[in-house]
């Protein structure tokens, strides 16, 4: 049976940092709102942080991040598809893993659906470890609970705050 996507809510994770990093993600947001039977619903605020992981030796410049909520009834691997179309409009290019970049799109979730492809994973599995993540998936849903998890995403985000994380309105 072909599960129903129609009205899927859900979390797209956004950074950048290269460029004009806050247009970049704002342009990005008004190409998800683009999308066919999609409607942005909500879009938090930009959080400056550190690059997460860079490779050895390897001093990057910061991110802004945001997180937008969707309703989406695009299955998963059509909003994948897009999403990285979207990536590479804004010129997005894929060398090292987590080398700079123009914009780094994400899907977070799409309502309960739990997915584990070589291409998807949904949620993302790594979501819930995140401060660039939580923050501003906190100021929009702060009750959420990730499929998955048993905590929401505020006390998730709570547990993060040691991170370095800079609110930018």
């Amino acid at each position: 049976m072909t599960p129903n996507f129609s009205h899927q809510p859900s979390a797209i994770s956004l950074g950048s940092n290269l460029g004009d990093r806050q247009k970049t993600i704002t342009s990005a947001c008004g190409k998800l709102a683009d999308l066919p039977q999609t409607k942005v619903l909500a879009v938090s605020s930009f959080h400056e942080t550190v690059a997460v992981d860079p490779p050895p030796g390897m001093d990057f410049p910061p991110f802004f991040n945001a997180v937008a909520l969707l309703e989406t009834a695009l299955a998963p691997m059509e909003l994948l598809r897009a999403t990285q179309a979207i990536e590479n409009a804004h010129g997005r290019v894929r060398s090292v893993p987590n080398a700079p970049r123009t914009l780094d799109i994400d899907i977070l979730f799409m309502g309960g659906l739990i997915l584990d492809t070589p291409e998807l994973t949904l949620p993302h599995p790594r979501a819930h470890l995140r401060r660039f993540v939580l923050a501003p998936l906190a100021e929009l849903l702060p009750d959420l609970i990730l499929p998955n998890q048993t905590q929401t995403v505020k006390e998730f985000e709570l547990r993060t705050q040691n991170k370095e994380l800079r609110i930018k309105k």
